[in-house]
């Protein structure tokens, strides 16, 4: 999704430029959906591990591959989170893929 919002900010056709004023609305949708995402993360007793392996496995990829679009003190929340999460799981899996991404986080906050 942020893919085509890249395209779109990026473009002079008449018609994409009419739409580059969603590029706002998409980025605090994805952020949104991260930090309502990240929240279930810490529900543990609620779900099932492997979901909550998967979950954390796709929420780390994306952040990863989006990192950019990301300010950095929306970055310094989402680090917390992340820590967080990786603190009070008891998933290795989950660890592993949060560690990356708390890596990046940090590296992007530099």
């Amino acid at each position: 999704m942020l893919k085509l919002a890249a395209k779109i900010m990026n473009s002079k056709e008449e018609s994409d430029i009419s739409m580059q004023s969603g590029l706002n609305v998409v980025l605090n949708g994805y952020k949104s959906l991260i930090n309502i995402i990240l929240e279930e993360q810490k529900k543990m007793n609620v779900y099932n591990r492997e979901d909550l392996e998967r979950l954390s496995m796709a929420v780390s990829q994306s952040l990863i591959e989006n990192i950019g679009w990301i300010v950095q003190s929306e970055r310094e929340e989402i680090a917390a989170k992340v820590q967080g999460i990786i603190e009070n799981s008891t998933s290795d899996n989950i660890k592993n893929n949060y560690s990356t991404v708390l890596k990046t986080l940090n590296d992007h906050n530099k």
